[in-house]
């Protein structure tokens, strides 16, 4: 077999080709199930960005009235494409005026939403050829390649390039900002700087824990030894920069400013069934065993740990900032009351270079101590983890082109339950034609108060999706239901949950129990794994 190296030289002449591979495997794996479920939308995150930008175009009001996240820049870029779409309506006869348009959205999300996740698949593939050109500058094409390549089929990556949110975008504001950070290593240039912390600006407003990339770009200053040269005017242009940055793709961020603290406070809550977490090390080791583990399989997390380690110990300049975000990040959100799997998507990019030099910095020692060795090495790594990682993405690609357990329980709903019937439904399960029956829900602000949904108040759209304001666990009082006259409640996964920590929700526990041994179960369905998804949808016929 050949030397590592001979292989090198080929892989040099044809890396744009390979490049170019790469681009159209993780293109194919983001486009294959990107159309999940539309027109149906089940994600409250998702359906919440473009509402935000259709009811800014409808109300003609630049101010998204939303600061959650903030994900201000998905918000006005979708905006901007549905002027696009709009005004490319027009020309082609489609749209005779903007209320065609708006008719559109609610008659049928199906583009709104679809739009938005080819952005999303656009971002992540912009991010899969940034992280090529980080680690060739930083290392070699080789390096480059490898790292392409994790990153184009990450399954967690894809996944959050299918999606009309903010997922996709972070990351690639941050790789993009990291890139100026290695010109600031290598020239020390102002511009450098000011691109750098704009890009960083950008970030934050995408989503609030950006900020962590600051030390990022003080590192480099330092490493750079900036200070010995206009170092005054390189932090301030910094940070002048890093708050325009913020300020134009978010303006009312800093105008509507009692907004903003009402909406960080709704999303800062220190608990949630299923994902509340357990104390920095608990939660530390959470991430590393299950989206970790996942994003890259077990053995790539060792050899990611040894890359990790040999950054740190050669102390080269671009090594020290490329591992100082990833390692300052993983701490942060490990240290937050609540974990979620795809809060490590910013740290990919990152993750997929310092695996693939890990890999190849292997590879090159071995083939120091036994000959021709080192190509074994390689090929065997890049085997184990590219196989475990395209598998998955596939798998999760055939899992998104089914049937949604939500679309299948609807369908029996409407098929073997009278219209007009009194339904209790909770969030997250099936939505329903909007006149067909009569719905109720929990309030959880208003002591678990039972009521009914008033569809033409509530939404002009011919679906009416659950309201997220309470699970049926929450109800204050169980008999309210009986004295409704309400004939059906469908569960959704909510139940299984909340029974998984029974210990620290009794009462809500109690209340499911309460109504399900009150009633019959005339109907469930379950997602198939490789299938399809949804949660595990139960309908209750009260007795």
């Amino acid at each position: 077999m050949r030397s590592l190296t001979r292989y090198e030289e080929q892989i040099s002449r044809y890396s744009k080709f390979i490049l170019l591979g790469i681009l159209l495997a993780g293109l194919l794996l983001r486009l294959y199930g990107v159309t999940s479920n539309l027109p149906d939308i089940y994600s409250n995150g998702e359906a919440g960005r473009v509402s935000n930008a259709v009811e800014m175009l409808a109300n003609r009001d630049l101010n998204p009235h939303w600061f959650g996240h903030p994900g201000t820049t998905v918000i006005y870029l979708l905006a901007f494409v549905y002027i696009l779409f709009f005004l490319g309506g027009r020309v082609l006869g489609i749209f005779a005026s903007a209320d065609d348009f708006k008719a559109l959205y609610f008659q049928d999300q199906t583009i709104f939403f679809l739009s938005g996740r080819l952005l999303g698949v656009f971002f992540g593939i912009v991010t899969i050829g940034l992280v090529y050109l980080v680690g060739r500058k930083i290392f070699n094409k080789t390096v480059g390649l490898v790292a392409a390549t994790l990153i184009a089929i990450t399954p967690i990556h894809v996944s959050g390039s299918q999606i009309a949110r903010m997922d996709s975008l972070m990351p690639l504001l941050l790789t993009l900002s990291f890139w100026f950070c290695l010109k600031i290593l290598e020239k020390n240039k102002l511009l450098d700087y000011v691109l750098a912390s704009f890009l960083l600006g950008l970030a934050i407003v995408t989503k609030y824990p950006a900020v962590v990339f600051a030390p990022t770009i003080i590192l480099a200053f330092f490493l750079s030894q900036g200070w010995l040269k206009q170092g005054l005017i390189k932090v301030f242009s910094s940070i002048a920069a890093c708050i325009f940055g913020a300020f134009i793709s978010s303006p009312f961020l800093f105008i509507d400013f009692q907004q903003v603290l009402i909406d960080v406070a709704k999303e800062a809550r220190s608990e949630q069934v299923s994902v509340t977490g357990g104390g920095l090390i608990n939660n530390l080791r959470w991430y590393i065993e299950n989206p970790l583990v996942n994003s890259f399989s077990i053995y790539g997390i060792i050899l990611l740990s040894i890359g990790f380690l040999c950054c740190a110990y050669f102390r080269k300049k671009e090594e020290l900032i490329l591992i100082l975000f990833p390692a300052l990040f993983l701490l942060f959100i490990s240290s937050l009351s609540l974990r979620w799997n795809h809060w490590v998507l910013p740290i990919l990019p990152f993750s997929c270079i310092i695996l693939a030099w890990a890999i190849y910095k292997l590879s090159e020692l071995a083939n120091k101590s036994f000959r021709k060795a080192g190509t074994w090495i390689f090929l065997f790594s890049l085997c184990i983890i590219l196989v475990s990682l395209s598998s998955a993405s596939l798998a999760q690609g055939r899992e998104a082109s089914g049937t949604d357990t939500r679309i299948q329980a609807e369908r029996w709903i409407t098929s073997n339950i009278q219209s007009g019937s009194s339904i209790l439904i909770e969030p997250y399960v099936s939505n329903f034609p909007k006149d067909s029956f009569k719905l109720f829900q929990i309030d959880r602000d208003k002591q678990g108060a039972l009521f009914q949904i008033d569809p033409d108040t509530y939404t002009r759209h011919a679906k009416l999706r659950p309201l997220d304001i309470g699970k049926i666990g929450e109800i204050g009082d169980i008999k309210d239901v009986q004295a409704q006259a309400i004939q059906y409640m469908v569960i959704s996964h909510w139940y299984d949950l909340y029974l998984a920590e029974k210990e620290n929700y009794l009462e809500i526990v109690k209340n499911y129990q309460g109504l399900m041994s009150s009633a019959q179960m005339i109907y469930e369905v379950n997602r198939v794994p490789k299938i399809n998804r949804g949660p595990r949808i139960r309908v209750y016929e009260f007795k």
